[in-house]
């Protein structure tokens, strides 16, 4: 009976032949799969574009100048975006302009068909006395204390910081590094502590930047309500929660786990918050049995990213005044 379990040299060689035929059928077949989804999609995407074409009347200049501005998108598939999301379309037009010479006989009528407005993300301020009044900062005292706040007015030889929250107690004369946000990254000048009057803190003007890269934003934990919808949709927004924000992106629960990954959604920061913008991202992953987005925000404009950076570090003060 033991004689009918054994097998020959040739049936064994054709039950691995018929193995790897199987493993071979199911690669092809997942390959396929593939390629008809991302063939789906990209049929999906490139009809949403071609119905803004139509849309807003894009003429054959304005849509070569849509394309070049593609090229600088995180996915150029989805260039239907710059007709829609302003950040987006600022971000792309600002590093096309770096490279080539953008005519404002195209640009103009385009924006306007467009309702958007032009900004630059990129300008690095080379001295105190070149912040924007209102822009979101924060103050690093000796001791590592942080102090969040914004840039009141500009003074001949000072820089009035207004702190938010609770009046700040620096020593006069004290060094200090004052912190803010650009497209390109986090700004940092030194400068020194002139006088306090209540919530402001007077600065002596610098003149030296130091640019530091994206890597090095905090990642702040929290839990404050949100509302998400797919980009471009006039559905009503799902409400959801974010879990942990940094200046590039997030991680926000998945409401009725409807969104997958790939997908661009619009994120209203709820008013609750105190925070009333939104933001445009596209989720890198899912998690936690589809429970949790991980999202990656688009091309933020800088007074946008000023909100962000600004929400994170008032939580993180807040975080401090506990302690």
């Amino acid at each position: 009976m033991a004689d009918s379990f054994q097998k020959t040299p040739r049936e064994i060689f054709l039950f691995i032949l018929l193995l790897f035929i199987l493993i071979f059928i199911y690669a092809v077949a997942s390959f396929i799969r593939y390629l008809v989804d991302r063939t789906k999609l990209s049929k999906v995407l490139y009809q949403k574009y071609v119905r803004y074409l139509r849309e807003f009347s894009v003429t054959q200049a304005e849509r070569e100048l849509i394309d070049a501005l593609s090229v600088f998108l995180k996915t150029p598939e989805k260039k239907y975006l710059l007709f829609i999301n302003q950040h987006t379309f600022n971000y792309c037009l600002n590093r096309l302009k770096r490279t080539s010479r953008v005519s404002n006989e195209v640009l103009l009528p385009l924006t306007k068909k467009l309702g958007f407005d032009i900004y630059n993300p990129f300008h690095l301020p080379r001295t105190t006395r070149e912040i924007a009044q209102g822009k979101p900062a924060f103050l690093v005292l000796p001791g590592n204390q942080r102090i969040a706040g914004i840039i009141e007015r500009q003074l001949k030889d000072s820089l009035v910081f207004l702190v938010k929250g609770k009046p700040a107690e620096p020593f006069l004369g004290s060094e200090a590094t004052l912190y803010l946000h650009n497209a390109l990254g986090v700004l940092s000048f030194p400068t020194l502590i002139q006088n306090v009057k209540e919530n402001e803190i007077f600065l002596e003007h610098s003149d030296t930047v130091t640019s530091i890269q994206r890597r090095m934003y905090y990642r702040k934990n929290i839990r404050l309500p949100i509302l998400i919808r797919q980009e471009g949709s006039t559905e009503k927004p799902l409400g959801s929660a974010i879990i942990d924000i940094s200046a590039g992106g997030m991680s926000v629960a998945n409401p009725q786990k409807k969104y997958n990954k790939g997908d661009d959604l619009r994120l209203f920061f709820h008013e609750n918050t105190g925070q009333q913008f939104d933001i445009s991202g596209e989720v890198l992953r899912v998690s936690r049995n589809r429970e949790v987005l991980h999202i990656r925000f688009g091309h933020l404009i800088e007074s946008i990213q000023d909100r962000i950076m600004g929400f994170i570090n008032i939580e993180k003060q807040a975080e401090q005044d506990k302690g």
